[in-house]
């Protein structure tokens, strides 16, 4: 995986999801994205809410990254 594209990608998550993006573990590479409604941040008002987790392989981008949610809470987490 080539460092430095690696890093402007996720420069360009984190300009997109401000503070809800975070890098959990470096090797694997795991990063999570908070997912809520747009609700002018009250949370009072967000019923819904999901932690997307992309796992990279050392192959990526050749390999997709591999996708979940978890930490649902909601809807689909009751």
């Amino acid at each position: 995986m080539d460092a430095e594209a690696l890093s402007y990608e996720v420069e360009a998550l984190e300009h997109t999801y401000t503070s809800r993006v975070t890098i959990v573990s470096d090797a694997p590479f795991r990063l999570a994205i908070v997912i809520t409604p747009h609700t002018s941040e009250d949370e009072s008002r967000q019923y819904v809410r999901a932690t997307l987790q992309l796992d990279l392989s050392p192959a990526y981008p050749q390999k997709p990254p591999s996708i979940a949610l978890v930490d649902v809470k909601g809807a689909l987490g009751m």
